[in-house]
């Protein structure tokens, strides 16, 4: 699975310590078949931020438990299911959820967005426009101007 980093061209050159076989925190939602997306390997990259702040922003919205659509993505499989060749997937920092209220959570994001309404950092989210029925959300640093 290492090998298919540098064979797709993405700027990450992982190690084996990089990688688990178990989402190993009791803060979050989700299970490690949960934030696993393809099967093909029984290891991925997860960075534990990711599922803390996810399920944090979520308590708070309180709008529920959201289906976690895509957590961690290897190269291969993330050319076969999106254009974005770089995705934050294949890092293990992002998540895409599916709510029942996604209008829901678009007013709160833009409330709490708005007034710094935050106890916990929401990360990157990725513009509406781009994800119409589900939640991008990432935590890469520094985000991308517009999100």
């Amino acid at each position: 699975m290492i090998k298919e980093y540098k064979q797709y061209g993405l700027s990450w050159n992982p190690t084996c310590s990089d990688f688990y076989q178990s989402v190993n925190d009791d803060y979050h939602f989700y299970s490690t078949a949960d934030f696993m997306v393809d099967d093909q390997y029984s290891w991925f990259a997860y960075q534990h931020n990711v599922l803390y702040n996810a399920t944090c922003v979520i308590s708070w919205a309180q709008l529920g438990i959201p289906h976690l659509n895509s957590g961690y993505r290897n190269p291969a499989f993330n050319l076969s299911v999106s254009r974005a060749r770089n995705s934050r997937h294949t890092y293990g920092d992002a998540v895409d959820l599916r709510m029942t209220d996604l209008d829901g959570w678009w007013r709160y994001f833009n409330i709490a967005h708005n007034t710094g309404g935050y106890f916990c950092t929401p990360g990157c989210v990725e513009p509406r426009q781009y994800t119409p029925t589900w939640v991008h959300l990432d935590y890469r640093g520094a985000c991308p101007s517009g999100y």
